[in-house]
């Protein structure tokens, strides 16, 4: 059986001091952002689009969900290569920030 690393084990080779909530939080803001500006949904016409429930998209985006594979939904709803773009772009930064 593979062990699986905690938050807090992934982050404590690196410079952050970010804790697992921050991080998830953070990372939910970041999504947040993209879903509104860039493909401009509310989190029910996403809820309706990739038929997932909405309390997994605001648990998500507020912090509530340690559970990063989310942000595949936010990728599946991207329509063109740009708004891709945009999101790997937002993605690298955003760990750019919490690496460093």
């Amino acid at each position: 059986m593979v062990k699986l690393l905690t938050d807090d084990e992934i982050l404590s080779g690196t410079k952050t001091e970010l804790k697992s909530r921050e991080y998830t939080t953070t990372l939910g803001q970041v999504m947040k952002h993209f879903r509104e500006q860039i493909l401009g949904f509310t989190v029910p016409e996403m809820s309706r689009k990739i038929d997932i429930p909405a309390t997994t998209i605001y648990n998500f985006e507020n912090g509530n969900s340690t559970n990063a594979n989310n942000i595949r939904y936010y990728f599946h709803l991207c329509k063109s290569y740009e708004q891709r773009k945009i999101f790997k772009q937002r993605i690298d930064e955003f760990n750019n920030d919490v690496l460093k």
